[in-house]
């Protein structure tokens, strides 16, 4: 590991496996669903997804939330953003929609951010709901992410 940028390491490691993490949405949508609802998406004014990878959340927050919600999904790896960004496309693209991705996620008030979760997500107001699904044992600092949480939630 490179100890002058560890966060680059990781970022780079992410980007490399982006392909083979994106195959593992075929078996836990149940989990999704559950997840979606223990959240209660459609109450939230504000949600924060940490990690969101290869977008397997997305397409469940998006159908879930209020229209007038914003939700913010964020990833260390661009790699992983682009991926969930392709997933919406394929999403739209089944529906025929004449939408392009960015007036979807625009019209949806979705933002989808290459990010360090160790950081604050700055620009986005407070946050109601966060999720940081399987992301806090993976990261450099856990301590450090989870004062990065605290510092954006209402």
């Amino acid at each position: 590991m490179d100890k002058d940028d560890p966060i680059g390491h990781l970022r780079k490691k992410w980007d490399g496996f982006s392909d083979t993490y994106e195959k593992f949405d075929a078996g836990p949508q149940a989990f999704y669903f559950s997840l979606v609802n223990m959240l209660k998406l459609g109450e939230a004014r504000n949600f924060l997804e940490i990690g969101c990878g290869a977008g397997h959340l997305l397409n469940y927050a998006i159908s879930s939330k209020r229209k007038e919600s914003q939700y913010v999904a964020t990833d260390l790896s661009p790699e992983m953003v682009a991926k969930a960004e392709t997933k919406v496309r394929k999403q739209l693209d089944l529906y025929r929609s004449p939408l392009t991705t960015k007036e979807f996620l625009e019209e949806n008030k979705v933002i989808l951010k290459a990010c360090d979760g160790e950081e604050p997500v700055d620009g986005y107001g407070l946050f109601d709901r966060v999720v940081c699904n399987l992301v806090l044992m993976l990261t450099n600092d856990p301590k450090k992410m989870l004062r990065s949480i605290h510092k954006v939630c209402t």
